[in-house]
């Protein structure tokens, strides 16, 4: 549903003008006004009125459940996504890997290199983290680049979308 990010800006907020909202969104001041008033409609929202103009938006139990299923289909996808980078890496290090006991890997440390790692632990195979340039090792994984002579890109060719 379009604009649930508005949501999660009034729960993290106690008190939020949809001034604020559009600046915190992205969206515009009259998108923000109509989804508001959308969401009240449904009950994913309730107003409090303060003073003057002030209102206060609520999000009621309705739009929390909401919120809770949009951050747990994000957990899923992002499982899923994880399951298939660690299946192509698995393919990728039997593949171009099979004889070697340790597998240099040039890139930066991050999720990436995380998944890689715990791949090559469970296949029982040493890592060893090498720069650029690094003349010393041997089969080189990238996890930034592409294939070249002295190494293989490890995704290319992988297409996350199924």
């Amino acid at each position: 549903m379009e604009g649930l990010n508005i949501l999660e800006v009034i729960q993290k907020y106690d008190h939020v003008s949809q001034r604020t909202i559009s600046k915190e969104t992205g969206l515009s001041l009259g998108m923000v006004n109509m989804l508001i008033k959308k969401f009240l409609k449904v009950g994913f929202l309730k107003a409090e009125k303060l003073n003057g103009n002030n209102i206060k938006y609520i999000l009621t139990p309705k739009g929390s459940q909401v919120l809770l299923e949009k951050t747990v289909s994000f957990v899923k996808r992002s499982f899923e996504a994880v399951g298939k980078i660690s299946e192509h890496v698995e393919e990728v290090l039997e593949r171009e890997f099979e004889d070697e006991p340790v597998i240099y890997i040039d890139g930066e440390y991050g999720e990436v290199y995380q998944v890689v790692l715990d791949v090559a632990r469970r296949m029982n195979k040493s890592v060893v983290t090498v720069k650029s340039g690094d003349t010393r090792s041997g089969k080189t994984l990238y996890l930034d680049k592409p294939s070249d002579e002295k190494g293989i890109g490890v995704f290319e060719g992988f297409e996350l979308k199924s």
